[in-house]
């Protein structure tokens, strides 16, 4: 199994390092637009991914893992200028 997390981390870190690439284009006013997408705009998309992570988070503590903590806080970007 750790094989397999270990490749769809892999995965999630390519495709996010394109997305985010192509994301970074766009002005602040493109980013916030509304738009007829579920969650409002392109910020509401990528925000959503947070709430897989909730719900991922939760599941291991069901099953009786310690979850390690994932909140945007602690984050290594966090220790850097968000604006850069």
């Amino acid at each position: 199994m750790k094989a397999l997390f270990l490749a769809l981390a892999h995965a999630n870190r390519w495709s996010n390092e394109l997305l985010y690439a192509e994301l970074a284009k766009l002005s602040p006013g493109q980013w916030t637009q509304p738009s007829a997408v579920d969650f409002g705009s392109l910020q509401g998309i990528a925000n959503h991914q947070t709430h897989h992570r909730g719900q991922l988070h939760a599941l291991l503590g069901i099953h009786g893992l310690k979850a390690p903590n994932i909140d945007l806080i602690y984050s290594p970007a966090a220790q850097t200028d968000w604006g850069a």
